[in-house]
């Protein structure tokens, strides 16, 4: 059981890794031209949304069987839907992108903190898991607690977002691959 829920998890570590280069990648834009990144900030999340969604659904399908694997296509549901919502209407206003960005960020930031301590059988002594549903909540109630801060504004918190977020993805994309060694060599010794 242990060991088919292994091979499910560590199966699918390149998730992690794409979603990591996309958040290094708005990083980069966010901080190498904010101007253009502001401008096309409704579509890039959009993007981002839809594409991290998608990931997020096929590693919740790939892990099914194992605990809250629900939980991954919920998060993928939610930011798929959102990311189509903001294509849709993409001229909404900065306090509506402000506040999307921010709802999105409390509640992935929530389902991944309660997917690491769910996981942590797996990925045993690993923080980064956990450390990214922090990193993303605190995005949120940041965004929350400075509304007006404008789009510019936005743009450098999704930057120094995605610098940490890319950070603690590819850890974790690393310490998911490696989690099947370390299971076994757990089981052997546990023997």
């Amino acid at each position: 059981m242990v060991s088919d829920l292994v091979s499910q998890v560590t199966s699918n570590w390149w998730t992690f890794l794409v979603r990591a280069l996309c958040a290094f990648g708005i990083a980069a834009w966010a901080f190498a031209s904010p101007s253009t990144m502001e401008t096309g900030l409704v579509y890039l999340l959009a993007a981002y949304f839809i594409v991290s969604g998608v990931i997020e659904i096929i590693a919740g399908v790939s892990f099914a069987g194992a605990d809250q694997w629900w939980a991954l296509i919920l998060v993928g549901a939610l930011q798929a839907f959102l990311g189509f919502y903001m294509l849709v209407t993409p001229g909404i206003g900065p306090l509506t992108v402000a506040y999307l960005v921010a709802i999105w960020a409390i509640a992935v930031g929530l389902l991944e903190f309660v997917s690491a301590i769910r996981y942590r059988q797996i990925l045993n002594n690993d923080f980064w898991w956990g450390f990214l549903g922090v990193l993303t909540i605190a995005l949120g109630v940041y965004i929350i607690m400075n509304p007006g801060i404008g789009l510019l504004g936005i743009v450098y918190a999704i930057g120094v977002y995605g610098v940490l977020a890319g950070i603690a993805l590819t850890v974790l994309a690393v310490r998911v691959k490696n989690a099947g060694a370390d299971v076994k060599q757990r089981l052997s010794t546990s023997s």
